[in-house]
């Protein structure tokens, strides 16, 4: 989720609060009612996606691990193996080594 979409939540669930703030001292009890709970779903909500958010980037990470490890544990006994022959070729070229 993009950050921008956090804040639209957490906006929302503070306007819902300062309306339910104000509808409670002006003893509306129906929209006082009606805002909190809007205002707690919209926090639930913000919370439930930031949690999944959190996970889901756990996961990434660890499948990005993975293939990493696997990448280079393939490459390098190539690597290696360029390596001997950069380094033959330079003493063969060096005569002085």
């Amino acid at each position: 989720m993009n950050w921008k979409h956090y804040l639209l939540l957490f906006l929302m669930a503070t306007f819902f609060a300062l309306i339910s703030l104000i509808a409670h001292q002006h003893e509306t009890v129906w929209l006082d009612s009606f805002a909190s709970n809007l205002s707690s779903g919209f926090l639930g909500s913000l919370l439930t996606a930031w949690l999944i958010d959190r996970s889901l980037s756990r996961v990434r990470d660890a499948e990005i691990k993975k293939v990493r490890d696997i990448v280079l544990s393939q490459l390098r006994p190539i690597l290696l193996r360029h390596l001997i022959l950069i380094t033959v070729v330079w003493r063969n070229f060096d005569p002085g080594l």
